[in-house]
């Protein structure tokens, strides 16, 4: 018996109202489960849409942000003023840190070697570097810079050929 002759079996055992309630569920059921549109809301394009710009002429506008000297902006406007007295924020942050008696007794050793070495002078530089006479691959003018700082001597730029770029 194949599948098609045992589902007529099966649908003859049936009632025509039962049959009715079965066929008539599953509609009202998927119904709930589909996602209606609604005709009011506006119709929005997903995918491959570009930002909106204002595309008006003459009604671009800049950047109004103006940058301070707090320490919360990246970039300056103003050079600091290093001529008058400053608040000095270690100072704030010391007077309300906790420490305990190990750190504060290591604070002072610090302090107190901080002051031995204050009027100390500076042991004098040791190391010599190189000097290499290299020659200007695009002026062609002749220096004596240190060996540190070329990579290939000929390949070698001097500073104002080597900043011309930016100008």
């Amino acid at each position: 018996m194949n599948r098609k002759e045992e589902l007529k079996k099966l649908l003859k055992e049936f009632t025509k109202d039962e049959l009715r309630e079965i066929l008539e569920a599953p509609e009202e059921e998927a119904e709930k489960n589909f996602h209606q549109i609604d005709p009011t809301k506006k119709k929005r394009r997903r995918g491959k849409g570009t930002r909106r710009k204002n595309k008006k002429k003459g009604s671009q506008k800049r950047s109004t942000k103006t940058y301070g000297n707090d320490k919360g902006n990246s970039c300056r406007s103003s050079t600091v003023d290093t001529s008058s007295k400053r608040p000095n924020k270690f100072e704030d942050f010391m007077k309300n840190t906790v420490l305990t008696a190990a750190e504060k007794s290591e604070l002072e050793e610090a302090s107190a070697a901080d002051r031995q070495n204050k009027g100390a002078d500076r042991a004098p530089r040791t190391r010599r570097s190189n000097m290499v006479e290299a020659e200007c691959r695009s002026c062609g003018v002749q220096e004596e810079v240190s060996s540190s700082v070329i990579y290939d001597i000929n390949r070698w730029k001097c500073n104002k050929c080597s900043s011309q770029a930016c100008e």
